[in-house]
């Protein structure tokens, strides 16, 4: 039996020098794991109050007890770039679940009542997807595959969210948007990361 709904986790493990590399750029690769391992746990503490089957698809080893002492399943990440592997994760988890929502780590403002928002969209869409400031988003959902979503995709451009919307409708999908939210990617994020209410400050 079906799954009503599903959520998935995008994580990568805390490794030096392999998390928030544009961030690193200007604080260090010691300082940006610091913040990344900071959003990671206030994201897996806001997420796991979701009322559904969550999954942590991680790209390696070094998550588990993160995923068991938040309720998650834990699954590897499979494909040769980003695109491919988001696009392997949903349609695996679409073969059980009516709806599938995927989400980042690195977005404080993104909650539990966000994500219900995306699947309450799903109700009557076949594509949410959650903008973030810079041009991406930080979160997708859909109710079946649609691997030409993340063919080509420039990721990391300004573009990103804006040429998904244009494949999905040309898809003659049903798009339905949720409000902007912010992530961290730069030295000016963290200002704002320090006085978001939904995460620790750094120690």
């Amino acid at each position: 039996m079906k799954h009503d709904r599903q959520l998935i986790v995008f994580a990568r493990a805390p490794v030096l020098g392999k998390v928030k590399t544009r961030l690193a750029t200007d604080i260090g690769a010691e300082q940006a794991l610091r913040v990344y391992r900071q959003l990671l746990q206030s994201a897996l503490k806001r997420l796991s109050v979701c009322p559904c089957p969550k999954v942590l698809y991680a790209d390696d080893l070094g998550l588990e007890d993160s995923a068991a002492g938040h309720g998650m399943a834990l699954r590897r990440q499979s494909g040769a770039d980003l695109g491919e592997r988001m696009a392997g994760a949903l349609h695996e988890c679409l073969r059980d679940s009516r709806a599938v929502v995927l989400v980042g780590v690195d977005i404080p403002p993104l909650d539990a009542a966000y994500v219900e928002s995306a699947f309450e969209k799903l109700e009557s869409s076949d594509l949410v997807l959650g903008p973030t400031e810079d041009g991406g988003y930080c979160l997708i959902g859909m109710t079946r595959s649609a691997p030409s979503l993340f063919d080509n995709m420039p990721w990391g451009s300004e573009n990103v969210c804006a040429l998904t919307i244009a494949e999905a409708e040309d898809a003659g999908l049903r798009v339905s948007l949720l409000p902007v939210l912010w992530d961290v990617d730069r030295v000016s994020d963290l200002g704002r990361l320090d006085s978001c209410a939904s995460v620790d400050s750094l120690p």
